[in-house]
């Protein structure tokens, strides 16, 4: 007498996931530029700023730029957290780009990056800007040395 006994399940199933690859994968933002009609993955940690240029954005990275078509307001969300923070109306500046910061006078903001390029906030993004970089108030004693 023949048990009644199944086939065995012959469907495709995915190849185990790699939790390393995988998480590694997740930790890297990659953004598309373009230069000179070539199209370049940039990672999200290497990019300096980028500023609104009508319908597109240019990215920066160190003397670098790249045009993408986007919106300061849309990868604004998007970059959030990976360190970015919308400083003008038409900035966002990488946090892990900068250097240091000075006070500019009526909540304004002089951000110098380590390429050496300097960018100006606006004092209508101030309460952000603090929310991100817990400043204190930066005093007007002359410092040693």
């Amino acid at each position: 007498m023949l048990a009644d006994v199944e086939p065995p399940d012959m469907s495709p199933k995915p190849p185990p996931a790699d939790k390393d690859v995988k998480s590694s994968w997740q930790a890297v933002k990659i953004l598309v530029g373009e230069r000179e009609h070539r199209l370049y993955p940039l990672n999200a940690e290497s990019i300096d700023y980028i500023e609104s240029d009508g319908n597109y954005v240019t990215i920066w990275s160190g003397r670098s730029s790249y045009i993408s078509r986007d919106s300061i307001k849309r990868l604004a969300a998007e970059l959030s957290d990976f360190g970015f923070l919308r400083i003008e109306r038409s900035l966002l500046v990488n946090i892990g780009a900068v250097s240091f910061v000075e006070a500019a006078g009526r909540g304004a903001y002089k951000f110098t990056l380590s390429s050496g390029n300097c960018l100006h906030s606006g004092s209508s993004y101030r309460n952000s800007i603090l929310a991100v970089l817990p400043m204190r108030r930066l005093s007007n004693r002359p410092t040693a040395g």
